[in-house]
């Protein structure tokens, strides 16, 4: 078992089986580097907020996921803000976004390359 088919089968994750797929899981990775890459926390990133400093790594954040497919629109929302997730659409958007900057914009371009790598 490991964390791509416990996502993908909804499988919730308990302490009894988190171990078979690792202590930190692969989203709670790729966000602390997106987060550390833009110096922010996660915390920060997580809020549901409209400024450019949280959402562009949000965004970052649901396009590489969602790009390697390691989890669904509605996953990635609910793991960015479990309580009150955002919108499947809202993720779709800013995924779709980022994709859009990717192909025009070199400071994304390397912004992602650079994050990519460090995964």
């Amino acid at each position: 078992m490991n964390l791509i088919y416990c996502l993908k089968n909804n499988i919730h994750l308990t302490q009894e089986n988190i171990g078979l797929i690792g202590v930190e899981s692969t989203l709670d990775v790729i966000a602390k580097k997106i987060c550390n890459y833009y110096g922010i926390s996660f915390e920060l990133m997580r809020r549901k907020s409209n400024y450019r400093e949280y959402v562009e790594p949000r965004q970052v954040f649901s396009y590489i996921v969602h790009t390697r497919e390691l989890a669904t629109l509605g996953k990635i929302a609910e793991f960015l803000c479990p309580s009150n997730p955002f919108n499947h659409a809202t993720i779709s958007h800013g995924r779709n976004n980022i994709a859009n900057l990717i192909k025009n914009n070199k400071g994304i371009q390397r912004i992602v390359r650079e994050i990519e790598e460090s995964l």
